[in-house]
């Protein structure tokens, strides 16, 4: 059986299916846009500027024009971070294939969005939303986790969430959000048949409703 994690247990588990949904919905258009010949229309929506749900980091930071503006050749470029994460396969490969694209604005959260839209049986997301509920599942300790997040979004060097250490915890947040997906069967029979996804989801759904 899955080892319960109680503070799945408050969730409002048709929001979760929803917004897995809208995740699923986006990674389809993503798909579309990066099989065509259109590398503007791509990068628009793979920085979530058409769709929040195609990347949540980029659009929550207003990062997409700031990624086009800075950085030359920005959509054949990105076009091409997209082709070396489908080619790798290897989430071990992620931050280093997005600090070898050397895009201004790009860092671990957009990059690992994009890669997870574009091969979610492979990647996963490694955003604030996930980051905040890895530390929840790790030490289930809800006011530690709201610390670290209170202090990175004051830039605090020792938060354990701060941005400079998210290539590091790119690689401890897979494992948890595995053990979302099987302590979530202990509270909905219905969960998403892609699992960084449904993981996604309930990150989100998670952080909407206990952090602070």
């Amino acid at each position: 059986m899955s080892a319960e994690l109680p503070f799945l247990r408050g969730l409002d588990w048709p929001t979760v299916r929803a917004c897995y949904k809208a995740r699923t919905a986006a990674a389809k258009e993503l798909r579309a846009l990066y099989d065509g010949d259109d590398h503007d229309s791509f990068a628009r929506y793979a920085l979530g500027m058409v769709d929040p749900a195609a990347n949540y980091s980029a659009h929550d930071w207003v990062l997409g024009p700031k990624i086009i503006g800075n950085n030359l050749r920005a959509t054949a470029r990105l076009h091409d971070l997209a082709t070396e994460l489908l080619a790798a396969r290897n989430p071990r490969k992620v931050t280093s294939l997005i600090r070898a694209a050397g895009l201004a604005y790009c860092k671990v959260g957009v990059g690992s969005e994009l890669s997870c839209l574009l091969a979610p049986d492979v990647y996963w997301v490694c955003n604030a939303r996930s980051l905040w509920t890895h530390l929840l599942v790790r030490h289930g300790d809800l006011d530690r986790a709201n610390e670290a997040l209170e202090l990175y979004r004051d830039d605090e060097e020792e938060s354990e969430m701060y941005w400079r250490k998210w290539a590091a915890l790119h690689r401890e947040v897979g494992p948890d959000m595995r053990r979302l997906v099987e302590a979530s069967r202990l509270y909905t029979r219905k969960i998403g048949k892609v699992e960084y996804f449904w993981a996604d989801a309930i990150c989100t759904m998670t952080y909407e409703a206990l952090a602070v």
